[in-house]
């Protein structure tokens, strides 16, 4: 007997629900939380060297993801470092935990096509990642207008979202 459908249909609706599970479980929370700390420390020292030297660059809100200070690192280059561990962080745990909670044979006993668990797992890692960079992409540009006393301008709001995309 054949599955008449989409072998993706369903994939969404995981995504969802593993995307709800990421952003109300501890372990994420506790991550989220160290990666605001480091990258709020990069572009309080990447504000620190911009108005030391020039606040009329007309990249400027751009340059506060790119600069750094000398002990710390760029926005940029901890988002390099970090992003991978935060996404292994949320890779981790998909098929893993729900071998270890036993509710895998529920979710395979359903008719859901197993690739579209899967899809939905990833799925739902790609969008709490992508909140995540939304959400620290909107907090650096905060910092950038309560330090530097400048709002962005409209170019600076679509070079920034061009370079987090």
């Amino acid at each position: 007997m054949t599955r008449k459908g989409s072998p993706f249909k369903g994939a969404m609706t995981i995504a969802m629900k593993e995307a709800a599970d990421h952003m109300t479980s501890a372990r994420m929370h506790l991550i989220m939380l160290l990666v605001m700390l480091s990258a709020t420390g990069a572009v309080y020292g990447a504000i620190g060297r911009i108005t030391e030297t020039t606040a009329e660059d007309p990249f400027l809100f751009l340059k506060l993801l790119t600069i750094a200070r000398e002990p710390l690192p760029s926005f940029a280059a901890l988002l390099g470092f970090l992003l991978p561990l935060v996404a292994i962080a949320l890779g981790f745990d998909a098929v893993n935990g729900e071998y270890a909670r036993r509710t895998m044979s529920r979710l395979l006993a359903q008719p859901i096509y197993r690739d579209a668990v899967l899809l939905g797992k990833f799925l739902g890692a790609m969008i709490v990642l992508a909140v995540a960079l939304l959400t620290l992409w909107l907090l650096m540009t905060g910092l950038g207008i309560l330090f530097l006393g400048l709002p962005p301008s409209a170019a600076d709001v679509v070079r920034g979202l061009a370079y987090m995309a």
